[in-house]
């Protein structure tokens, strides 16, 4: 009986042993197996248009070629990076902005904020106007206006923020020294088309300026009330005379 049981045990060992041996070379030949994949050459940074140059194609174990990999590199050239890509790195379809539109870095990174209202609009920028030089791609910003409405005569200036949060896409044209901003320069805001209409009259009709937002920003602290010269005034403890009657 000992026998046998010891034979029965034998035989059950030697099987685990079989199938362990054949899930390990199963294992061993997908590791060895290699697959020609696309790999970036160099570094690429976010929204950077990819040539030929900047990627190659290169054969990888097959257990490290994730599903949406690039393939061919007439696939990859011409589009922009969504990200950061760095060498050595597989390029994957998820890296890519899927479709820019054809117009370039900034294009590309408005379709990959993947809200198709979004446009770029660009307001002057000025140690003034913008937080003395030191907004950079990718701050959040307020946006407040003071304009003159009104007729000739009866013209009231208001002072009110109108947008909160607006992403910046670009600062064009400034001065790596603060100090001595350079001529036409321009921060480039993704903003809907409602918003650019009031941009747009902002800036025909006054000033517009804007307000820098820490890391994690309450935007609706930027739900005020405006200002305008009464509730200025009245703010700081003065009144306006009323108006006296034509005669008196």
């Amino acid at each position: 009986m000992r026998r046998n049981a010891f034979a029965v045990w034998f035989i059950v060992a030697v099987l685990f042993g079989v199938l362990a041996a054949g899930a390990m070379v199963t294992v061993l030949r997908s590791a060895a197996r290699m697959e020609r994949v696309v790999v970036a050459a160099r570094e690429m940074g976010p929204y950077q248009a990819v040539t030929a140059s900047d990627v190659r194609v290169e054969e990888v174990p097959a257990s490290a070629v994730p599903a949406d990999a690039v393939r061919e590199i007439a696939s990859c050239v011409g589009k922009f990076t969504r990200g950061l890509v760095l060498p050595g790195e597989v390029l994957r379809q998820g890296h890519l902005v899927r479709d820019a539109g054809g117009r370039g870095a900034l294009g590309a990174k408005l379709t990959a904020m993947g809200d198709g209202r979004l446009r770029a609009f660009a307001v002057p920028y000025s140690l003034e106007t913008g937080v003395g030089g030191e907004l950079r791609e990718g701050d959040r910003v307020d946006l407040l206006a003071t304009v003159t409405v009104g007729a000739k005569g009866g013209q009231v200036v208001l002072s009110k923020v109108l947008a909160a949060g607006v992403e910046v896409l670009r600062v064009v044209g400034s001065s790596n020294d603060p100090t001595k901003p350079s001529q036409g320069s321009a921060v480039v805001l993704a903003v809907t088309p409602e918003l650019a209409e009031d941009l747009a009259y902002a800036l025909q009709a006054g000033t517009l300026r804007v307000l820098l937002n820490p890391y994690r920003a309450d935007e609706s602290a930027a739900s005020t009330q405006g200002v305008v010269a009464e509730t200025f005034l009245e703010k700081y403890g003065y009144r306006l005379a009323p108006a006296q009657p034509p005669g008196r």
